[in-house]
């Protein structure tokens, strides 16, 4: 299906990808008056394997982008904080920092009400089109291979390519992008109800070899996503049944709860890349690198990406605001990776991770 488009003449920057960073990427450049393509393989809504949760520094940048209408039209949870479990069995209420509220965000809905978005601000929408690869490429621009549903393969010519096609870029491996990265944890998600707990409030509880966090969908707490993360290789459940009951060992509030959707797969971590960009391409989103987002950073750094390559295109893509670009992108993720890495490494000594876990409230979570 294709929607949206506008009158704007020249060769359009081909986005490849959907999600939060395609769309907000395919955004931007629309309302900066550039001709956008932006191209999906699937129809949305589609179903997406994710915490489904939107930090406070995320929902500033919601904000900031004049997206919040949209998100709240999908009635997202609302969340005050976490209540976080360390392997011990501890458990510390963890508030947001001013006592601000965040929410929590069903993927297929919110990604779908970006790309709304993205279509009415002028960006040409094609649905069921797939990235095949790259005929040409150059500083000013190149040519891309793609294919519709039940289609033959046709091509397009672009002035930038956007490469926001996920954890298993195509984009970053036509690119020759790809780094080796350790790929050392994997996750399955799903939806449930008839979960007994405070829905203003998520869960998370840490483990080494197995983490599970829970959030609310909604602000009565009538539906929660239950995601479990593991370190390979530990097993992942291979039911949403089996799901439950492991998850139910560790948060006794599940008991009794039900699956409401199949078990979504999402791995292997982490995905480094050599850099998040080439002479007339950019990569943003989990295609510019991925690494754990226990701190749940996932969907803002989405958006932080887009935001920062549409600026290095708009400053005429060249290699020094490309450069500029990987240099900013690194920035905006230092804070969470080393939290990330604090948090891997606590996991190891329980009794360090008890001494530091009060101290995460002070951080943006």
């Amino acid at each position: 299906m294709t929607r949206g488009g506008g009158a704007v003449l020249g060769a359009p920057v081909l986005v490849v990808g959907g999600g939060p960073a395609g769309s907000v990427a395919g955004l931007l450049l629309a309302r900066a008056g550039r001709r956008v393509v932006l191209i999906d393989r699937h129809p949305h809504p589609r179903p997406k394997a994710c915490g489904e949760c939107a930090n406070p520094a995320t929902v500033e940048q919601i904000r900031a982008l004049g997206l919040t209408s949209a998100v709240e039209g999908i009635t997202p949870g609302r969340l005050s904080g976490w209540v976080i479990q360390s392997p011990s069995g501890r458990c510390y209420p963890a508030a947001f920092r001013g006592g601000v509220e965040t929410w929590t965000v069903e993927r297929s809905r919110f990604d779908a009400a970006l790309l709304a978005e993205a279509a009415r601000a002028g960006v040409e929408v094609r649905e069921g089109t797939s990235f095949v690869g790259i005929e040409a490429l150059g500083p000013a621009g190149g040519r891309a291979r793609v294919r519709s549903t039940g289609g033959s393969a046709t091509t397009i010519d672009f002035a930038a390519l956007v490469g926001a096609d996920g954890l298993h870029s195509r984009v970053r491996a036509e690119l020759g992008l790809d780094a080796r990265g350790a790929l050392r944890k994997s996750a399955v998600s799903l939806h449930l109800t008839g979960c007994a707990l405070d829905p203003s409030w998520g869960r998370l509880r840490l483990g080494r070899d197995e983490t599970l966090g829970l959030a609310p969908l909604d602000p009565r707490g009538d539906r929660w996503t239950l995601t479990l993360v593991t370190r390979d290789p530990h097993p992942l459940p291979d039911s949403p049944s089996t799901a439950l009951t492991r998850a139910a060992r560790r948060i006794p509030e599940l008991v009794g709860a039900a699956p409401l959707s199949p078990l979504l797969g999402s791995g292997a971590w982490d995905r480094p890349v050599d850099r998040p960009w080439r002479p007339g391409a950019v990569l943003i989103g989990d295609a510019a690198g991925y690494y754990d987002p226990v701190t749940g950073e996932g969907i803002g750094r989405a958006l932080a990406s887009a935001r920062l390559a549409v600026d290095a295109l708009l400053a005429g893509g060249s290699e020094a605001a490309l450069v500029t670009y990987a240099a900013r992108l690194r920035r905006s993720r230092a804070g969470g990776v080393r939290l990330q890495r604090v948090i891997e490494g606590a996991l190891r000594h329980p009794l360090l991770l008890d001494a530091l876990l009060p101290l995460l409230h002070r951080t943006r979570l």
